[in-house]
């Protein structure tokens, strides 16, 4: 995705611009300088976005946080564009979006348990195989 699209799609979520219409100069500034607040307030997602200059610069996050990114956009430019529109519907799709993207950017690791952790309670060796605790890491 092109800072362009991104730029574009944002403002047609809130009805500045026609679809196929070119974002003007004016507008276009104002939307890269918010972007590139937005994108480092989020830094920590760690989504590895780079900061946007012109309106050819490719936008380098995941292809799973577009969605996101063009609500969230879209709704940071909606006060300075037209402040007495209410834009709840474009919050709900949003708050979604950034779910969906929160979702996909995790990693879930396996925990490792110690050998001094017991399995549960009621563990009294009655079984033939009865383990009181989890086995803990091999060692070499």
């Amino acid at each position: 995705m092109k800072a362009s699209e991104l730029i574009g799609d944002a403002l047609g979520k809130i009805g500045v611009r026609a679809a196929n219409q070119p974002v003007e100069s004016d507008d276009f500034a104002v939307a890269v300088r918010e972007c590139n607040r937005m994108f480092a307030t989020f830094a920590y997602l760690d989504l590895g976005y780079t900061p946007l200059e012109n309106n050819s610069d490719v936008v380098t996050i995941p292809s799973y946080a577009e969605e996101w990114a063009v609500l969230a956009l879209a709704l940071r430019l909606a006060p300075d564009f037209s402040p007495a529109e209410e834009y709840g519907l474009l919050k709900d799709r949003e708050r979604e979006a950034r779910q969906d993207m929160l979702l996909q950017n995790q990693e879930l690791i396996p925990a490792e348990y110690p050998s001094t952790l017991p399995t549960g309670s009621g563990n009294d060796g009655r079984c033939m195989w009865s383990p009181t605790f989890y086995p803990g890491p091999e060692k070499d």
